[in-house]
């Protein structure tokens, strides 16, 4: 359900930024959206009312490119990711007080870690986002599926099955073709 979110970016930069969406742009977007759904073995047990989390992150992922891509006109990087480390923080705060527990010296370290990559990659994104459009950026996101794959496998010895196979085709030939697309 996740995956979704590549297509809302689409349609919200479309009618929020103004920016030109080509028929080609739709085909890879939705050919990602396929390639993530043949990975992730998509069934009817899946439907429940929980799926409005997945979704909802799907789109809250979408608002922040859209909202990165317009602040990229009159604010710095670093401002852009302090208030997005921000709101990110406040809007989990409440969370806290039901979930939390207290971490030992390795989870601290793994969450460090975490937050450090996840700050480096912000940064990356936000300035990737100076040079191109969202709806560009936005099947990008469906590396995540092939990387999860991918650390699977070196990790756990998962042994990519065939919809992981060919939903990973799928990606990587939408991404080859929007790459060949931004070079023209």
């Amino acid at each position: 359900i996740y995956m979704i979110g590549p297509v809302i970016t689409t349609i919200l930069a479309f009618f929020i930024l103004k920016e030109k969406i080509t028929l080609t742009q739709v085909i890879i977007v939705i050919v990602g959206l396929i390639g993530a759904i043949v990975i992730s073995k998509h069934n009817s047990n899946v439907f429940n009312y929980a799926i409005i989390f997945p979704f909802l992150a799907a789109t809250c992922f979408a608002f922040f490119t859209i909202f990165t891509k317009f602040l990229n006109t009159s604010d710095s990087n670093q401002t852009t990711l302090l208030f997005t480390a921000v709101s990110g923080s406040v809007l989990s705060l409440p969370f806290i007080f039901f979930y939390w527990e207290t971490p030992n010296f390795y989870q601290l370290a793994l969450m460090f870690c975490l937050g450090s990559l996840a700050t480096i990659g912000h940064f990356f994104f936000i300035e990737a986002l100076k040079v191109i459009n969202a709806s560009f950026a936005a099947p990008f996101v469906y590396l995540t599926v092939l990387l999860a794959a991918f650390w699977g496998y070196f990790i756990y010895d998962e042994i990519p099955d065939d919809n992981t196979i060919l939903g990973a085709f799928l990606i990587i030939l939408a991404g080859i073709i929007i790459t060949r697309i931004k070079t023209k």
